[in-house]
């Protein structure tokens, strides 16, 4: 009894994970996301995520950038930290990162998009949808939504 009332618990949740996992290890997908530093007083902050890249091989990111950011440099390394060749085309609206050589799948890289500056002081949550083009594709598939936030940091004086 107990082991059939256990089979109606654990079947639906491995219904819905089980496909949902499969189906990730396929497809190039962000895996973590954050700022440094975090805090909104800050004058240029570096917004980065990390994207795992598996299934085929990635040639090209999408990233559409929020409104009232800025961002100045674009940062390309792999999981050793060496610096991926790639060309950066950074407008209001988005940035393109297009790589010299597709980058193989079991890769994670980790982007960093520098200089970030918004107009106002007030805590944001960002939500920056990534699409990438993988080799042989015409078009870019959605491969998350980073989302990172920022906080008002209270200091207190000492002494």
């Amino acid at each position: 009894m107990i082991e059939a009332l256990w089979l109606l618990f654990i079947f639906p949740i491995l219904t819905v994970w089980l496909p949902t996992m499969i189906v990730r290890l396929n497809v190039p997908h962000i895996t973590q996301s954050g700022a440094y530093p975090n805090d909104v007083n800050a004058l240029s902050a570096t917004h980065y995520f990390e994207i795992s890249v598996t299934g085929q091989p990635l040639t090209q990111l999408l990233i559409k950038v929020p409104d009232r950011l800025t961002i100045r440099n674009i940062n390309v390394v792999d999981q050793s930290l060496k610096a991926v060749d790639c060309t950066p085309f950074i407008t209001n609206a988005s940035v393109t990162v297009n790589f010299s050589k597709p980058i193989a799948p079991e890769t994670r890289l980790i982007v960093s998009m520098q200089g970030i500056r918004y107009a106002d002081r007030s805590e944001h949550t960002w939500l920056y949808p990534i699409y990438g083009k993988r080799i042989n594709t015409t078009s870019a598939t959605l491969l998350g939504i980073a989302r990172i936030q920022t906080y008002k940091r209270q200091y207190q004086l000492c002494c």
